[in-house]
């Protein structure tokens, strides 16, 4: 670890930030995306990695993977108000976060919070109304299949409470063929750290409003507005960049140690 140190360069490190920074636009299926994974693969070069991946009789270090995804046609926003007229604005990327995994999509919500908690047991949403509210879900309480009851029950969005330190938007598909984007589509967003705690604390002091075999309803002295707007889904190719440094040790000829890094 001594001779590391020694031999890191504070301007070097300065230089390869700048680099990556000039790429803007990292993203899945952005020139940036692209221009980072060649640039990851010339450092590998240079530092003499193995080309990992085979393609027919030639190798080389970029195994693309196809995917769907969606970008933000505007700045997506979540903005909260409290009955004294306060108001909190959630930064994106960091605060919260749009999901496009089933119905959720593109839409604009400003209406009360209502808050749904689960018990155990089978659950029947039939007397549950959430029209014109937006309905706040812990995630850790609420079942899959909640998102598309609320759309069901007329919600004008969803809110999950989330306890990650940060949160993104769920811009990639984790599986290509998988439900995202569904018609009709909602405001979907995860939020996190003071933002949820805001309300939380609302949660903490609300009665029942109404209830139902397996739920309660809990309306909030609180509300928010929601904006998010999508472009289509469209597939695309992402490079990953794989390289390979073989062992010298017998012991451990068996052993592959993998590091993984994200590029966007």
């Amino acid at each position: 670890y001594a001779a590391a140190a020694k031999a890191f360069s504070g301007a070097a490190a300065y230089d390869e930030t700048a680099q990556l920074v000039e790429m803007d636009g990292r993203g899945a299926g952005q020139p940036g995306g692209m221009a980072a994974a060649e640039y990851i693969a010339d450092k590998f070069r240079e530092y003499d990695l193995g080309r990992a991946m085979r393609v027919g009789a030639n190798t080389t270090y970029f195994h693309n993977i196809e995917t769907r995804f969606v970008q933000p046609v505007t700045q997506p926003e979540v903005r909260l108000f409290s009955a004294d007229g306060s108001q909190h604005s959630l930064q994106h990327q960091t605060e919260f976060g749009f999901v496009s995994e089933g119905h959720g999509g593109s839409g604009d919500a400003t209406a009360p919070l209502t808050f749904v908690r689960f018990d155990d047991g089978d659950t029947d949403f039939a007397d549950l109304d959430l029209r014109n509210r937006i309905v706040v879900l812990e995630a850790y309480n609420a079942p899959p299949e909640v998102v598309t009851e609320a759309l069901r029950r007329r919600a004008q969005g969803v809110i999950w409470l989330m306890d990650e330190a940060v949160v993104r938007s769920q811009k990639q598909w984790a599986d290509p063929d998988g439900a995202y984007v569904l018609n009709p589509t909602l405001p979907v967003v995860r939020v996190n750290g003071g933002s949820a705690e805001i309300i939380r604390t609302q949660i903490e002091s609300a009665s029942a409003t109404q209830s139902g075999p397996g739920w309660t309803a809990h309306d909030l002295d609180l509300q928010a507005a929601l904006s998010v707007q999508l472009t289509p889904p469209e597939a695309v190719e992402v490079p990953s960049v794989v390289g390979y440094m073989a062992g010298y040790e017998f012991e451990t000829t068996t052993e592959v140690i993998v590091i993984f890094a994200s590029y966007d």
